[in-house]
């Protein structure tokens, strides 16, 4: 894999990019704003990472028809409710690249992706990659995470390796799953035990790994995920709650991005995360009272914010 166009300039598109930039031949970012695009376009993508900021001078388009290179693969960051949209915007350059791969949160991006693309182009992924936006085309590496690959086809599975290896160059610690939808479950599981906490609290990722009353409701929301996943045939992990508190100590300085969105009054992904494993729960008859709970009172609250 020799170049890249990253969908979406958000926090974790900004990280990908900027590290993708320094192994590929080839890295642009492909966004829906033509405002933003040429503003990023001229003042570069500034990323800090262990206390030095770099300047990345890295196009940025808003009409996919206009980037001079065919992307050996197109890798999608935008918010999980934005994912359909994406892929139409995206699909000049997509219908031609090798894989369409999906590091997004939540559940059914690699669907939204097929729909567009066809299943057997797809790549699903999560990542573990801690990143605050810090104003428009800065970010903040907050932490670093596992990120996860899976062939949503069997046909793309030399792809989904060689993403990985791009990725591993670029200094992002990556694995391949033969099991995509286990991958993708495993991180809604986590998102929805912390980023709706987090952001209905005001705290950093590490809080909940350190308070003893917040770190209580975290496990207790990651076990009863894995019930439902289990109960809709998906098999986790018995120690997701582990895993998620050890996802808040490795990402201890990051501000979750539905606290980022609660902050700045927009949307949140909590419907792909927590909404959906919800509706899992109801349609298997299955309890899932704390996650119930949490994410009635992430819906008021943003609600009351105009989310």
């Amino acid at each position: 894999m020799n170049s890249c166009v990253v969908v979406g300039p958000g926090a974790i598109g900004l990280l990908f990019t900027c590290r993708l930039s320094r192994v590929l031949t080839d890295v642009a970012i492909l966004d829906y704003r033509a405002d933003r695009a040429d503003r990023l376009t001229r003042s570069g993508i500034r990323l800090t990472e262990d206390g030095a900021e770099s300047a990345y001078p890295i196009p940025v388009y808003a009409d996919a028809g206009l980037i001079p290179f065919r992307p050996d693969f197109v890798l999608f960051v935008t918010k999980a409710h934005a994912t359909a949209a994406a892929a139409e915007h995206a699909s000049a350059i997509g219908a031609s690249a090798r894989a369409v791969v999906s590091v997004q949160n939540g559940i059914g991006n690699v669907e939204a992706l097929a729909s567009v693309f066809g299943l057997d182009r797809c790549i699903a992924g999560t990542t573990a990659q801690g990143a605050t936006l810090i104003d428009e085309g800065v970010v903040r590496r907050a932490g670093e995470g596992v990120t996860q690959l899976g062939p949503a086809h069997p046909d793309m599975a030399d792809a989904a390796r060689d993403v990985a290896e791009a990725f591993a160059l670029s200094g992002f610690a990556t694995e391949v799953s033969d099991d995509w939808e286990r991958v993708v479950w495993a991180k809604a599981v986590i998102n929805s035990s912390i980023n709706p906490l987090t952001a209905l609290v005001g705290v950093r990722n590490g809080h909940f790994a350190t308070s003893g009353a917040g770190r209580e409701l975290l496990e207790r929301i990651a076990n009863e995920g894995v019930v439902v996943a289990d109960a809709r045939g998906i098999t986790l992990p018995d120690d997701m709650a582990a895993t998620s508190v050890g996802v808040c100590e490795a990402t201890s300085e990051n501000i979750s991005s539905m606290r980022q969105d609660f902050e700045r009054g927009s949307r949140t992904e909590l419907e792909q995360i927590g909404g959906i494993i919800l509706a899992g729960a109801a349609q298997t008859a299955t309890p899932a009272h704390t996650l119930h709970a949490v994410t009635l009172l992430a819906r008021a609250k943003a609600a009351a914010l105009g989310s």
